[in-house]
């Protein structure tokens, strides 16, 4: 099995909103729509049109572009610096490694700008034990929260 090719965080520019849109809704599809509920995905598919991460730029959000040999591989959004909103990877990329890599981009990030160290994100069940073993910590029962199944987990350093 050949490695992985790195991967490079930068933030997301308003030019890249629609390949960013479109690569949400395909990845959306493809992976963690069996997690929500018809109004979930609705609200999902809404959340990340155009228009709506547009929005979110200009207000309390920050989005980075996750891309490897210059190819968009993945995006995330961080919803007043400290709470990972989106986190969508392909799926060659959606391991430990990856989001490892992603978790310490975040940290610091979170270190120039906090005096609280910690980061939230509302973990997909098959993002649990990935997570778990970043050091997350589920805050309380599984849960519905925008019509899909998720459990808020937390890491503080």
């Amino acid at each position: 099995m050949s490695e992985q090719p790195e991967i490079e965080i930068a933030p997301m520019a308003e030019s890249d909103v629609e390949s960013a849109s479109l690569f949400a809704n395909n990845n959306f599809r493809d992976s963690l729509a069996i997690f929500y509920n018809d109004e979930g995905v609705e609200q999902f598919h809404d959340s990340v049109s155009d228009m709506a991460i547009s929005e979110r730029m200009h207000q309390h959000s920050n989005f980075f572009l996750v891309r490897s040999e210059g190819r968009l591989v993945g995006f995330f959004e961080l919803y007043r610096i400290r709470h990972i909103e989106l986190l969508l990877l392909e799926r060659g990329f959606a391991n430990e490694r990856t989001v490892a890599r992603i978790v310490e981009f975040i940290r610091a990030f979170v270190d120039e700008r906090e005096f609280d160290h910690h980061m939230a994100i509302y973990a997909a069940p098959v993002g649990y034990p990935l997570f778990r073993q970043l050091g997350f910590t589920a805050t309380g029962e599984e849960q519905v929260y925008c019509g899909g199944i998720c459990s808020l987990m937390k890491l503080t350093w």
